[in-house]
């Protein structure tokens, strides 16, 4: 598991997995047992006497059944709610709508708060244009608001719409066209330059790309 503020997720993976036990979910040699590590092991990283691996936590969250999405914690009133989109992003597969989930918070509070629309997603099996920046299955937190999506930058990542499907790409906006940049060779489907023909920036592009974060294999 390897994501900007490791140390906060690790926490709150600590949590949920002592939780998961103390509540008699699951008993310690059971969860070790699903995450292929010793039982003594595990009892001294949930008792705090050892550190969190990278290794062992991406073999907890799978034993937990949890993804980097889940890490999330209770969101304060008065703040946008976190939306998620229903299926995964780019790939050219069809561009997925964005619901709102009960009212939820992204680890990683200031971060969240300082957008005006964000919403959860996650990097489509197929997609790979953006390698190695952004691998499949990665989780994305977007900023879907409109000042996000008119002036994109060329240092950014951005969740893209054209003819009905989802890309991840860098662009760039002129007067005419948005033009696309990928880090592989090519992606298949998304043209380098998109003709506006009348229509707004923010009609193509739906999100940037604010944080991702991934579990190591």
């Amino acid at each position: 598991m390897s994501i900007e503020g490791f140390d906060d997720a690790s926490r709150r993976l600590l949590l949920l997995a002592q939780g998961r036990v103390r509540s008699g979910e699951l008993s310690e040699r059971r969860l070790a047992k699903l995450a292929g590590v010793s039982q003594p092991h595990l009892h001294n990283i949930l008792a705090g006497k050892r550190g969190l691996a990278n290794a062992v936590a991406d073999k907890l969250l799978y034993a937990l059944d949890l993804t980097m999405a889940d890490l999330l914690v209770g969101r304060r009133p008065g703040h946008a709610p976190l939306g998620r989109m229903e299926g995964p992003v780019g790939g050219g597969r069809a561009f997925p709508r964005t619901i709102h989930a009960p009212p939820v918070q992204f680890y990683d509070a200031k971060r969240l708060e300082s957008l005006e629309d964000p919403c959860l997603a996650r990097v489509a099996l197929e997609e790979r244009a953006m390698a190695p920046t952004l691998l499949p299955g990665d989780d994305l937190l977007l900023e879907c608001a409109w000042r996000a999506r008119r002036w994109p930058r060329r240092e950014s990542v951005y969740a893209v719409e054209w003819q009905g499907r989802g890309y991840l790409c860098r662009c760039q906006a002129t007067a005419a066209a948005l033009l696309t940049a990928v880090e592989a060779s090519e992606s298949e489907g998304l043209p380098a330059a998109i003709p506006l023909d009348g229509r707004k920036v923010e009609d193509l592009v739906r999100g940037e790309v604010v944080w991702f974060g991934r579990a190591l294999r």
